[in-house]
């Protein structure tokens, strides 16, 4: 997916936080659309704040429901990669070489996107949380326990959801459990994206 031309991403996000016994949850929906390194169209419903951010290879525009709108760079922004979570999540979790362990856990039927999906649920454990480095004892704030649960369709290998959690250990503060959820209802990479997607 990383080396795709292009790449498009739907569905929801659970962030749950868990300290001293409270919870707190939030909820987000999301669409991805990449075209290129430099061309994406970002939209985000929930949590904080919605916003949209369009980049068609020059300039990065965004506009946010507290009212922001506008060009925000004038230059070629980052790669989206190199911005989210969900897709260096999927391809770092899926390389042999990241696991600590991991084992089949279940066979398991799931909807998502108007399809039901015969899944493969892998349980795995992992040493790093994707685009972070190996935690390090001694720091401010420490990921242990790395686990993932991935539900992944038997004929095609693709992804239906995807659940990652941790514990953040910190001298400043008590211990946090931290997970998130990700449902899928579309993902798909070498299709043609039209071009007013990346449009402001």
């Amino acid at each position: 997916m990383l080396t795709a031309k292009t790449v498009r991403l739907e569905g929801t996000v659970l962030a749950e936080a868990t300290s001293a016994g409270v919870t707190q949850k939030i909820s987000q929906t999301f669409q991805y659309a990449v075209a290129g390194p430099n061309r994406f169209r970002i939209e985000v419903k929930g949590g904080w704040n919605d916003f949209v951010e369009v980049a068609d290879g020059s300039s990065l525009w965004i506009s946010s429901r507290d009212g922001a709108r506008g060009v925000l760079y004038n230059k070629a922004p980052a790669p989206l990669v190199d911005r989210l979570f969900e897709i260096p999540a999927i391809a770092y979790g899926r390389a042999a070489d990241n696991f600590q362990s991991a084992s089949l856990h279940r066979r398991e039927t799931v909807e998502a996107g108007g399809r039901k999906y015969d899944c493969a649920v892998v349980a795995a454990s992992y040493p790093a949380l994707p685009g972070l480095s190996v935690s390090r004892k001694g720091s401010v704030a420490e990921f242990k326990d790395i686990r993932r649960m991935v539900w992944i369709d038997r004929a095609t290998a693709i992804v239906v959801r995807d659940i990652w959690e941790s514990t953040i250990a910190s001298s400043l503060r008590p211990d946090r459990h931290v997970r998130w959820t990700f449902d899928y209802s579309l993902i798909e990479w070498d299709r043609p994206v039209p071009d007013q997607t990346f449009v402001f």
